[in-house]
């Protein structure tokens, strides 16, 4: 076989392949799409991502599956993702603790900004600090001074050790000077009903998870824990409105694929998210929830993590903070 031959098929195939990665990637997705979720059933997470996988579905006509790989503060769902073909057949479905981890494990299986492709900031999930209705207390401000006045006296309640939940509940400490004594759990559902049991006093948790809690006299919102304002709750206000304008500790949902995904399926996933997350139903939906529907591109999302990183990283390197506490 001459040279020029040889030339001539090496091309062919590599036209070949061009061309059936080229198909692939604008008939994606032709198959179902799996969403790993690294949490148990029954969250947040898992409440919102139902509404999107139903509409993904109308939308495009394959299905969405949901993943549900919980343990060891999410690296085994996140890990799962690293690991898989950058296809866009797998991808992440993460809360805002995936920015935390790095914050207290030094030895990371994988990096977060390095080995994941950010697809979009999908929502924003309103966090409110709730307290038992038999603590005398209806402001932050109020609830500083029962604090200092009680020094250690008042139990913070966070869904675990070594969580978001756990650093914003030791910003918050630092920043207002108001000492509790933390008591983490495992898992954020214990955590409300010890809250709801009057067990422990006070507790930051998604408005999600609690407002029929609140509607219902069981549990007392004294501040959101976000820069704004929600519809739900309209005369709570912020920390930062109360005094603290330095604090915002901004729950979210992102999607993630594998490091290496090509941009052309980014950006076909980034639209197909985007059409579910701003259906008008589901945009509804996720507000009679206390989440707003974000729908970022890849990019803002991208320096939404590198943000996330750091500010985290120094928040438990200044409070002193080990997961294990």
């Amino acid at each position: 076989m001459s040279v020029w031959l040889n030339i001539i098929l090496a091309g062919l195939i590599c036209t070949t392949v061009l061309s059936q990665g080229a198909w692939a990637q604008a008939n994606f997705p032709a198959k179902p799409v799996t969403l790993v979720l690294p949490t148990a059933p029954g969250g947040p997470t898992d409440r919102e991502a139902r509404f999107y996988v139903q509409k993904l579905y109308e939308n495009t006509g394959q299905p969405f599956i949901l993943d549900f790989k919980a343990g060891a503060r999410a690296q085994i769902g996140n890990l799962f993702v690293v690991k898989a073909p950058p296809d866009g057949y797998t991808l992440l479905l993460s809360s805002s603790g995936l920015p935390v981890i790095p914050a207290f494990t030094e030895d990371m299986p994988y990096d977060t900004i390095k080995d994941f492709a950010p697809v979009m900031l999908v929502s924003k999930r309103h966090t409110a600090l709730l307290v038992h209705p038999s603590l005398p207390v209806n402001t932050l401000q109020e609830y500083i001074a029962f604090a200092k006045a009680n020094p250690g006296k008042l139990n913070y309640a966070t869904a675990s050790a070594g969580s978001i939940t756990h650093l914003a509940a030791a910003w918050l400490e630092s920043v207002t000077g108001a000492k509790v004594t933390l008591v983490h759990y495992k898992g954020g559902g214990p955590m409300v009903l010890d809250l709801v049991g009057g067990r422990v006093d006070v507790a930051g948790s998604p408005v999600s998870n609690t407002l029929a809690l609140m509607r219902a006299g069981k549990l007392r919102a004294i501040a959101i824990l976000s820069n704004s304002r929600i519809p739900q709750l309209p005369d709570i206000r912020t920390v930062a409105e109360q005094g603290f304008p330095e604090y915002d500790y901004p729950g979210w949902m992102g999607l993630l694929a594998p490091a290496k995904t090509p941009g052309a399926i980014i950006n076909k996933l980034n639209t197909e998210f985007a059409r579910a997350v701003k259906s008008p139903d589901v945009v509804k939906t996720l507000e009679a929830d206390g989440v707003s529907a974000i729908a970022s591109s890849p990019e803002a999302f991208g320096r939404l993590l590198v943000s996330e990183l750091a500010r985290w990283k120094k928040i438990a390197r200044d409070n002193n903070i080990k997961s294990e506490e």
